[in-house]
């Protein structure tokens, strides 16, 4: 369900500087680089596609970093490639294509690659009218995180031709139950200094709730066994970006109703993402999670890229949102509710959910109110069967326990995943995924 109330999102703080000096490290790019299962889906998703989408054509990259995906469009035959690069990443991939353009090192390139400086969003760029194709990689943890998505409809909606072609073609949120006691216990054990009633002579107990609204107001990020879903994901919420518009990642609300599949602890609502890539139109995106991986391993020209539990590891991760307090459900039983985003001025969304225990029947989906945060604040009373939760996507911690997925996953992109992480530096994908987690864990940027 998408913002339809004409709801404006707060004005940019000066994030900015930060987010595109940290996608101006090298380290940094060669972090995603590594990251096997994305760099192998955009890789088959481009050659694959080349006859329909890349021949001949003309080729914008939004946020085009190191470069990897304007290169793998020259590979697939384009005419000319526009990469544009907001952070400094610009200079070095000048330094790139001037090397090829002389007749230095990656000769394939020579008079191809054209690179553009500066934000998509910016009224003069020296990108021609129209092209006929705009690849990027725009996505952030839980698919929408640091707002980049917005970035490639603002260039789908000024360059693109019509009939064009954009990689990624769509993407879908997936959301699904899930209880982990360990995690939980050992959010709650971060909270218990401020419960001491005389440290050197201090009561910090007025400080507690305070510190656990903080301490579970952070989303988790990091892969989880599918053996700590309690449920399977109700249908996934689509973004279709050929279609998609700016103020429908403003605001909007997903609705789930969940059928627990064994008794248990439901300690929050886990999330990951689904990213599809077709030409020249969208692939049909299927209504369930299930039918979605089936799709996309039968359709040659149509990838996926999976981030969910059952999935190849990624730099993007799953997400854990924690409830405050446990949920108990029956097998059986059904949780219904929805949890709602709104972008902030952190290049990020506050979040807010709502669940429910239906203790006779299925009933309906719960209705989504028009304003999910009056609804919090007018209605936050809890009881056995209702939990609230809030949290602040750009918030985030990091948590990756000891489960590690499969190199391969299972998603359509198994394969090549594992073909990408053969050629590429044995070097294992770095926690800190996104400029987000450098400046969580203290470093610099």
């Amino acid at each position: 369900m998408a913002n339809t109330d004409g709801w404006a999102p707060p004005e940019d703080t000066n994030k900015d500087g930060a987010y595109f000096a940290y996608y101006a490290a090298l380290n940094n790019q060669a972090n995603m680089l590594q990251d096997a299962a994305r760099t192998g889906a955009y890789q088959r998703a481009i050659l694959g596609n080349a006859q329909t989408a890349f021949r001949d054509k003309k080729v914008l990259d939004v946020g085009a970093g190191s470069g990897i995906l304007s290169f793998f469009a020259v590979q697939a035959g384009a005419q000319t490639v526009y990469a544009c690069e907001a952070s400094n990443m610009a200079d070095k991939l000048q330094l790139v294509v001037d090397e090829s353009n002389t007749g230095g090192r990656n000769p394939f390139l020579r008079g191809k690659v054209v690179v553009v400086k500066g934000k998509i969003e910016e009224p003069e760029l020296p990108v021609p009218t129209r092209v006929d194709t705009i690849i990027s990689e725009p996505i952030g943890v839980l698919l929408v995180h640091e707002r980049m998505i917005e970035s490639f409809i603002v260039a789908r909606d000024r360059f693109l031709k019509p009939g064009g072609a954009l990689f990624p073609s769509s993407g879908t949120v997936i959301l699904a139950p899930f209880t982990d006691d360990a995690l939980y216990q050992e959010t709650m054990q971060k909270t218990t200094f401020f419960s001491q009633t005389n440290f050197l002579g201090v009561d910090f107990t007025g400080l507690y709730e305070s510190a656990v609204e903080e301490v579970f107001g952070q989303p988790v990020v990091g892969m989880f066994s599918p053996s700590q879903l309690v449920a399977e994901p109700d249908s996934p919420h689509l973004f279709d970006f050929y279609r998609c518009t700016l103020p429908d990642l403003y605001r909007f609300t997903i609705p789930f109703m969940w059928t627990f599949n064994r008794t248990a602890l439901c300690h929050g609502i886990g999330g990951w993402f689904d990213l599809f890539f077709g030409s020249p139109a969208p692939p049909a995106v299927p209504s369930t999670w299930a039918a979605a991986q089936a799709h996309a391993q039968g359709h040659a020209q149509d990838i996926r890229l999976g981030t969910g539990p059952s999935d190849a590891r990624t730099h993007w991760q799953a997400t854990r949102l924690l409830l405050r307090e446990p949920l108990a459900v029956n097998k059986g039983e059904v949780v219904k509710g929805w949890l709602a985003f709104r972008v902030n001025d952190q290049r990020s969304y506050d979040l807010v959910a709502r669940l429910e225990v239906v203790r006779s029947g299925a009933g309906q989906a719960d209705p989504v109110p028009s304003d999910p945060w009056k609804e919090s604040r007018d209605r936050r009373a809890e009881s056995a069967t209702v939990r609230w939760g809030e949290w602040r996507l750009h918030d985030q911690t990091y948590h990756y326990g000891t489960y590690f997925p499969p190199a391969s996953g299972t998603g359509a992109d198994g394969a090549s995943a594992a073909a990408v992480a053969a050629a590429l530096v044995p070097t294992q994908v770095q926690d800190t995924g996104s400029w987000w987690a450098a400046t969580a864990a203290g470093g610099q940027v």
